[in-house]
């Protein structure tokens, strides 16, 4: 018998989409979850099993995983009705083009080898992981991953576009030449997750060309959500483009995402306290991974996210996807030329500047603001 995961493998080493059947019939949308993670792209909405309001809970589970939903034909003779071609028809408005032979663009390119890394990882959160810390730092783990998807993405990239440069989370530490391509990449964004949840981590990838953001790709793995901006041309999310960011967010119905360790970093380095805060704000979460906190900004879920170690590679490609949806963001002093890339900094990002220079009143050592530039 083929394995649920095997068979979702061969459907996508293959190009094909897959697609949960009949869910009406066999009540399995609780198996959505561990399918995503295996590479699932769809739900079947129209099955003669899956009544109307079984039907409204395929779309809000749809919608909420970002899934394609998709009708069916099944003729399984006297086990089911017997319907013969041009019985079921769909609206031509449901329909869309998916070209078999066309030449890759070079996003294209570099969505597949993303994508790939996601697979490596992907299978890897079955397996019992070997994990060493940085600076014997138990807060700073890192597992034999991220240093094997690092290297493949660099291996990749550099494959597909020669001449290529990088910046990496694990291997790299090079001087900042703004002349030509540059990859900045974390090859899993939120390890801590990766290790303990075994989801809410990310691969990101950022191409700058002469110093200038081209684009930024950051893939949630787990859930299978892939966000990208390119610069002048928007956001989207799994290819749907992601709206632009309400300006009417005050602080006090915000939801903001800053963790323990910023609030001791801020207090014990820069002599700041920020707890009054707790009384302004909506609420606070803590998700672990500072690309997809910056995403989830973009997509709406969040309003703000507040950090005081975030280095190059934990934002490059997030920034880019939420300053095309107009979001913007904040990074502490010395300014981030990329000289110094190893140097964690204090980084601040929203969905509008009014919000930002609202929740900055609190990020103050003696009245004094503490130094920040606009990205």
């Amino acid at each position: 018998m083929v394995s649920v995961r095997d068979a979702v493998a061969a459907v996508k080493a293959d190009g094909g989409l897959a697609v949960l059947a009949h869910p009406g019939q066999t009540r399995n949308l609780d198996l959505v979850e561990s399918l995503i993670g295996y590479g699932l792209d769809g739900i079947e909405l129209n099955h003669e099993d899956n009544k109307e309001k079984y039907k409204k809970k395929i779309e809000k589970e749809a919608r909420s995983r970002s899934l394609i939903l998709t009708g069916g034909s099944d003729t399984h003779g006297s086990y089911g009705s017997r319907y013969s071609i041009g019985d079921i028809t769909a609206p031509y408005s449901f329909f869309s083009c998916r070209p078999r032979y066309h030449k890759k663009t070079e996003q294209e390119t570099v969505r597949e080898i993303i994508k790939e890394a996601g697979d490596l990882l992907r299978y890897s959160v079955a397996e019992t992981l070997n994990v060493r810390f940085k600076d014997n730092d138990h807060r700073n783990p890192v597992t034999e991953y991220d240093c094997s998807v690092e290297k493949f993405l660099v291996y990749r990239l550099s494959d597909a576009f020669p001449g290529s440069r990088f910046i990496t989370e694990e291997t790299a530490d090079l001087q900042y030449i703004p002349e030509g391509r540059l990859w900045i990449i974390d090859p899993i964004d939120g390890t801590t997750n990766f290790i303990s949840a075994r989801k809410d981590f990310a691969v990101s990838v950022a191409l700058y060309q002469d110093g200038n953001p081209v684009y930024g790709i950051v893939y949630d793995v787990m859930n299978n959500k892939l966000y990208e901006g390119t610069t002048g041309k928007g956001s989207a999310l799994n290819g749907v483009p992601i709206p632009f960011l309400s300006k009417d967010i005050k602080l006090t119905g915000a939801l903001a995402d800053f963790s323990l360790n910023t609030l001791y970093i801020l207090k014990k380095s820069y002599g700041i306290d920020i707890s009054k805060m707790a009384l302004k704000i909506k609420g606070h979460r803590a998700f672990g991974a500072a690309s997809l906190n910056i995403c989830r900004i973009a997509e709406g879920f969040l309003d703000c996210y507040l950090s005081a170690k975030l280095y190059i590679w934990d934002y490059a490609a997030a920034l880019i996807i939420l300053k095309e949806c107009g979001g913007t963001a904040f990074l502490g002093d010395p300014p981030d030329n990329l000289d110094g890339v190893r140097i964690p900094r204090v980084f601040l990002a929203g969905s509008s500047i009014n919000l930002l220079e609202e929740f900055r009143g609190f990020l103050k050592r003696r009245k004094e603001p503490l130094p920040m530039r606009e990205l």
